[in-house]
């Protein structure tokens, strides 16, 4: 049997008795509800998480992330991650350093109230090397004061650049020595919004963030393309918080006819003749 080794959420992860290198996304796929910031207000998360994949490494991830609203549904978002890898339960280890370190900038556009999408594009490095990745996605969500459960997919691709090899070696004296290849992968993930503040006062709204996210990557063989026979899934549960402040915090409906302006008594009747 053949397993690999991958940079699976970020990370150089160790499997199996044969293994090899994956290239990683540069999203920790965050936590975030289908509607957009409302123009000019701003959005601080942190984020972080751990879980593993069942006969593989153990993970622990933070992420933290700026957003602003630009207004008519468009949100704009820099965050940056770090992902660890652990102990790996099949025996493979490695001297090289563990760590995965990644920035992403994305877009989200709110078609309706409870549908968005979003892409995005990011890199970093490791020890393998660098990479750069494009993702996209898709976020569904049921918008309420109280509890706003998330509902996330989506896809990524990841191409190394200038790979370097890791060595790692079996409890059996057995080693590898591989660099990443090229990666395609997928993502979704199960989350909550809960916040503090459940009025649409213009004050500042923080709220508490909880998610559940499986990750798949596959290997990109160059002379069979993906194989299936390659492909990993982890699963790593998140905690955050976020913080919203700035621009006009009360509710946008598109569409919705704007109130007419209340003009004062005195400036109403500037240049008239009053009539009683």
């Amino acid at each position: 049997m053949k397993a690999p080794i991958s940079l699976a959420l970020g990370l150089l992860a160790m499997n199996g008795c044969s293994p090899y290198a994956l290239s990683p996304p540069a999203t920790t796929v965050p936590i975030e509800s289908s509607k957009a910031l409302n123009k000019g207000e701003w959005g601080l998360q942190g984020e972080v998480g751990g879980g593993g994949e069942y006969w593989g490494p153990n993970l622990f991830s933070a992420a933290v992330r700026a957003r602003h609203g630009l207004g008519h549904g468009l949100e704009l978002a820099l965050q940056g991650n770090v992902v660890r890898v652990g102990n790996d339960a099949d025996g493979w280890t490695s001297s090289a350093h563990q760590g995965i370190y990644s920035v992403r900038l994305g877009l989200k556009y709110e078609i309706a109230t409870p549908f968005a999408l979003m892409v995005g594009i990011g890199g970093g490095g490791s020890a393998g090397g660098g990479f750069v990745s494009p993702d996209f996605g898709a976020i569904l969500a049921w918008e309420n004061p109280k509890f706003v459960p998330i509902i996330t997919a989506g896809g990524f691709f990841s191409q190394p650049i200038r790979a370097q090899e890791v060595r790692f070696t079996s409890d059996d004296g057995d080693f590898f020595a591989g660099a990443p290849d090229p990666t395609l992968g997928w993502f979704c993930g199960l989350g909550f919004r809960v916040p503090i503040v459940h009025d649409d006062s213009p004050a500042t709204k923080p709220a508490f963030v909880f998610g559940f996210r499986a990750v798949g990557a596959a290997h990109d063989e160059p002379d069979f393309g993906v194989n299936a026979r390659y492909h990993n899934v982890y699963f790593v549960g998140t905690f955050g918080f976020e913080y919203i402040f700035g621009g006009d915090r009360k509710p946008a409906q598109r569409g919705a006819t704007p109130e007419p302006d209340v003009v004062p008594e005195e400036e109403r009747f500037v240049g008239e003749t009053r009539t009683w």
